[in-house]
C-alpha cells in the first residue's frame, strides 16, 4: 500500500487518500458515493492520515461506502471549506464547530476529554511558569486556531500584550510551532496534549510542559444536514461504536483522545466567547482578501 497526498487546483484543501493496489486497479468510486471527511489542519497531512487511518478503515466497513479524508491548508480555509459544503463530515475545533452548528451542520459526537491548553518549552531551559515567558518569543499555530485565540487572551489577562511584552510568531500547524521551539527559533509554543503526544518520541523528549489551567470542549464531529436524517443516524451510531472496536482502541490509545461524548448546551455556552472572536477574525480576513487583486 502507498500513501498519496493530492492538492487540487482551484480548491484550498488537500485530499488524503490511502490506496491499495486492488483499489487502484478498479474504477474510482462515484463521487456521490464517497463520504468526505474534513479534518482540521492541526498537524501535517501525513500525520493526520496516520492518526485517522483506523477511523477511515472502520467507517468504510461500518457504512459500506468509500471514505476519503480531507484537510485544508490553514484553519481559516478549513472553516471556509466547511461552510462551502466541501465536506460531508467535519472533525473541527469547538470554536468553529459552534459556528457550523448555526449553519448547515448537526452534532454527532465530540472527544470526551477536555481540550487542555499548554505551553511547551525546551526541556533544558529554565522556564517554570507562563509568567517567565515575558519578553520571550512565543510560537502559535494558525491565527484562527482555538489555541492561538485562547493563548493570546490568556496572556492579555496576565497583562502581556502581543509584540510588546512577548514576540508573536505564527506557524501553520501545532507541529511546526513545537518544532520551532526544539530548533531554538522560539522560546515557547502554545499547543495541547494530543498534538504533543502525536509528535515523535525524540521530539517530545526535548520539550517540557508549562500548564496554564485552561480547558475547553474538545474537537467536535459534525455532519452536513443535507446527508439526510437516516444517514446522519447511521453515522452517529457508527462513531459511537468506534471506541469499542480494535481500530478504535488503537486510535484512542495512540492519539491521546479519550473516547466520545455528546455535544451539550454547556459545551456551546463555554465556547461562545471564542466563537465570537473567531467570527471577528474571519470577517477581518475576508475584508483583507477582498482587497487583494
Amino acid at each position: 500500500m502507498t500513501n498519496r497526498l493530492f492538492s487540487f487546483a482551484g480548491m484550498r484543501f488537500f485530499l488524503i487518500l490511502f490506496f491499495s493496489a486492488a483499489l487502484m486497479a478498479e474504477a474510482a468510486p462515484k463521487e456521490e458515493d464517497v463520504l468526505r471527511i474534513g479534518i482540521t489542519p492541526f498537524n501535517t497531512p501525513v500525520a493526520l492520515l496516520k492518526t485517522h487511518q483506523p477511523l477511515r478503515d472502520y467507517l468504510e466497513l461500518a457504512l459500506n461506502r468509500p471514505v476519503m479524508l480531507f484537510t485544508s491548508s490553514r484553519h481559516g480555509e478549513f472553516l471556509r471549506d466547511s461552510l462551502n459544503g466541501r465536506f460531508d463530515v467535519v472533525i473541527t475545533p469547538p470554536h468553529m464547530g459552534a459556528i457550523l452548528l448555526q449553519r448547515d451542520f448537526v452534532p454527532l459526537v465530540r472527544y470526551k476529554n477536555e481540550m487542555d491548553f499548554i505551553f511547551v518549552v525546551r526541556a533544558d531551559e529554565g522556564f517554570t511558569t507562563v509568567s517567565t515567558l515575558r519578553g520571550k518569543k512565543i510560537a502559535f499555530p494558525d491565527r484562527m486556531a482555538v489555541f492561538t485565540i485562547a493563548g493570546i487572551k490568556l496572556l492579555e489577562d496576565m497583562g502581556m500584550k502581543r509584540d510588546v511584552d512577548y514576540i508573536y510568531s505564527e506557524h501553520p500547524t501545532h507541529a511546526a510551532a513545537m518544532m520551532s521551539v526544539v530548533m531554538g527559533m522560539a522560546d515557547a509554543a502554545v499547543t495541547g496534549y494530543p498534538p504533543l503526544n502525536q509528535m515523535p518520541v525524540n521530539v517530545r523528549e526535548k520539550l517540557k510542559v508549562l500548564p496554564w489551567g485552561k480547558s475547553l470542549p474538545h474537537l467536535m464531529t459534525l455532519a452536513m444536514k443535507q446527508l439526510g436524517s437516516h444517514e446522519i443516524q447511521r453515522l452517529k451510531r457508527a462513531f459511537e461504536r468506534f471506541p469499542d472496536t480494535p481500530g478504535g482502541r488503537k486510535f484512542f490509545s495512540e492519539s491521546g483522545y479519550d473516547g466520545y461524548s455528546q455535544i451539550s448546551e454547556e459545551d456551546l455556552k463555554t465556547i461562545q466567547p471564542y466563537m465570537l472572536l473567531t467570527l471577528e477574525i474571519l470577517e477581518k480576513e475576508e475584508k483583507e482578501r477582498a482587497k487583494t487583486p
